[in-house]
């Protein structure tokens, strides 16, 4: 299946970004190697859903490292790693998957949609949908945004989102396939 017919839709929320960005990512992997069965791994990535398990990156971290042998007997070898890296440098790796790589990017809310009111931090799936760009965009590269009215960006704000996660430290989760059992 190609990664961009993949239909995996991002919850909406606004306490728990990050893990709803997760989710959404981990879903996406998953429904790219034919791992995702919806119901299946919904009841377990519900969890990240919640304040508790997804209210921040430390917290989604946790949950992962928590439930990636769960994942892995599911069908689906996906790694992750919570770092600081500066937001090209995400975006390109990010692109240089070709679908089989995501990152949770931290970032200010009120930079990348001014006038929301959106408060820090906040949260966004980075996907990437097609290995062929479209309009000049770095290499078919989509934010989805779990914040209730926001949904998905393309093409991604560039100089907003550098700005946005600058203001959050570079903090990003990445989550990456690795194959499929």
């Amino acid at each position: 299946m190609a990664s961009d017919q993949l239909a995996v839709e991002i919850e909406t929320t606004r306490v728990t970004c990050a893990g709803a960005a997760a989710a959404f990512l981990l879903r996406r992997l998953g429904a790219l190697n034919g791992g995702y069965a919806p119901g299946v791994q919904d009841m377990f990535l519900r969890e990240l859903a919640t304040e508790r398990d997804g209210g921040d990156l430390p917290r989604v971290a946790s949950w992962f490292a928590n439930r990636s042998a769960e994942l892995a007997r599911l069908g689906n070898r996906i790694g992750a790693r919570m770092v600081a890296i500066r937001t090209p440098i995400v975006l390109d790796w990010v692109a240089g998957g070709q679908g089989h790589r995501g990152a949770v990017l931290v970032t200010a809310g009120d930079i990348l949609h001014p006038g929301s009111r959106i408060q820090s931090p906040h949260a966004l799936a980075i996907a990437c949908e097609s290995s062929r760009p479209k309009n000049g965009q770095r290499a078919g590269l989509v934010g989805h945004d779990p914040w209730p009215g926001k949904g998905r960006l393309s093409p991604l704000p560039a100089a907003e989102l550098e700005d946005a996660h600058r203001r959050c430290h570079h903090r990003a989760f990445l989550l990456y396939s690795y194959g499929w059992s």
